[in-house]
């Protein structure tokens, strides 16, 4: 069994040494990097799990709306999109390239939610990204959390054959088509 520390927010630095000797994964999401302002995923150490978001947190086009300033770092710095404003919405274009530097990340695994999976997808595309977040830590459910439900039937997502495509050409550029 492998575990996965949730080594988010304010961690002392002392435990990142303790997780490499006992061979626990950390968890990476891009926007909270821990030190500087996104963490990038091709630098990521191999004993992480690397995630565009989390059950607790917005995903990647609700992050995107409700952060502009930050959205419009992460445009400059990797997208290389110098000067000009990114887009109000996440576009599919760059919901791929989000995706495709999280399979090509230095982690041992990357795991992402399935609503940052189907934002690359013009047919699958959430129509309102900020009622995606799975849970909105402090409220019950009749706040809102754990709510969320699958838009499409997995039959569905098979049937996109182009997204099915794009998919796992991108999983086999990035060498993840391979099993454990």
């Amino acid at each position: 069994m492998m575990i996965c520390a949730e080594d988010l927010g304010m961690v002392p630095p002392e435990v990142y040494a303790v997780l490499e000797e006992l061979g626990i994964l950390g968890l990476r999401i891009q926007r909270w990097p821990g030190i500087g302002k996104f963490g990038a995923p091709a630098a990521y150490n191999y004993l992480t799990v690397a995630t565009t978001s989390c059950h607790d947190c917005s995903t990647v086009r609700a992050w995107w709306q409700e952060d502009r300033g930050r959205a419009h770092e992460l445009f400059w710095t990797f997208f290389g999109e110098q000067g000009g404003s990114p887009p109000w919405d996440c576009t599919e274009w760059m919901s791929q390239r989000i995706v495709e530097q999280h399979m090509g990340a230095g982690s041992m695994w990357t795991i992402l939610p399935l609503q940052d999976y189907m934002d690359c997808w013009g047919s699958l595309r959430s129509t309102d990204p900020r009622k995606d977040q799975i849970n909105y830590p402090g409220r019950g459910y009749e706040e809102g959390s754990w709510r969320w439900r699958m838009p499409h039937s997995i039959e569905t997502l098979l049937e996109t054959r182009d997204f099915t495509h794009w998919l796992a050409n991108c999983i086999h550029r990035c060498g993840r088509d391979h099993t454990y």
